[in-house]
């Protein structure tokens, strides 16, 4: 059941960076009666130049993610806050704020005007399969596979050959990198927000849906979760494809390819060091780890 009306939020927001099944975990929101849940901050920045932004489009975007029980629901990516904030705030006030602390004050103050609000947060505990699919994504444009139907980006301009053969062991490295950026930045924010953020891994969303809302439902003490959630989700990077790939980015880093996830990462972070990208540390408030608390473990 959706939550009763005495707790159920005006709005929800939903934050992630890229390829973490932030769309997946918005179609079961909606499922459960929780809004509409889109990326419709990026669909405002992409409709208007960001000094004609006006409060009133902020609020028209939050109308196109309200559900039938009135909660407006808005995916929000780490890479759209600096856009979104700007516009936000305008561009001489937002310049005048250091990064983290602006996106965590545009995050409060829109949820603010609503009057109550729930923040989940979604990550992914597999990094490598995350910069593969973000690669694969950046090349063929395929989003999502739903009933078997390949969900383009729009526009997108895909390559001609296959987007596994061009990938590179180079450029998984490099994308693992902004992936640790973009991880360590939205920690960064999410630490500073005014309420606690549930958090929860696109591993155990797949794994078990039903267990990690049950855990949303009593996290914000909205009672039992009892709506079943089905899913005619596909993954777009297959298996095989991801074989191949991890294969090549052990070989750029001179590894053994059976080696483990975790040693491939130290390994691909030591060499982005080496090579000058070393990864960027995000300043994290003591609140940390009491504000972003992890979702249930399906496996514990």
């Amino acid at each position: 059941m959706a939550p009763n009306d005495s707790y159920r939020p005006a709005c929800l927001l939903v934050f992630s960076t890229q390829r973490t099944g932030s769309s997946l975990l918005c179609d079961y929101l909606q499922r459960a009666g929780l809004g509409k849940a889109g990326e419709f901050f990026l669909l405002l920045m992409r409709s208007k130049p960001r000094n004609e932004i006006t409060p009133a489009d902020f609020f028209a975007a939050a109308e196109m993610g309200r559900g039938e029980n009135g909660t407006s629901a808005i995916n929000v990516m780490s890479n759209q806050l600096a856009p979104i904030a700007e516009a936000f705030f305008g561009k001489p006030a937002y310049e005048a704020l250091e990064p983290v602390a602006a996106h965590a004050q545009f995050i409060d103050a829109y949820a603010n005007i609503f009057g109550s609000s729930a923040y989940l947060r979604i990550s992914r505990s597999d990094r490598v399969a995350q910069a593969v699919s973000r690669l694969v994504h950046r090349k063929s444009g395929v989003a999502h596979v739903k009933a078997g139907e390949a969900q383009r980006t729009p526009n997108h301009k895909a390559g001609s050959g296959d987007p596994v053969d061009e990938i590179t062991g180079a450029d998984l490295a490099h994308e693992i990198f902004r992936i640790d950026q973009d991880e360590a930045h939205l920690d960064a924010v999410l630490a500073q927000l005014d309420q606690p953020v549930f958090a929860l891994t696109y591993e155990d969303l797949i794994e078990d849906p039903e267990r990690q809302f049950q855990a949303i439902w009593q996290f914000f003490g909205w009672g039992d979760f009892e709506t079943p959630l089905r899913t005619d989700h596909t993954k777009v990077t297959k298996t095989a494809d991801l074989t191949v790939l991890r294969t090549k980015l052990a070989a750029y880093l001179g590894a053994d390819p059976e080696s483990s996830d975790a040693d491939l990462l130290a390994l691909c972070r030591a060499r982005n060091a080496q090579e000058g990208h070393g990864t960027r540390s995000a300043k994290r408030t003591g609140g940390l780890s009491r504000l972003l608390r992890r979702g249930a473990r399906s496996r514990a």
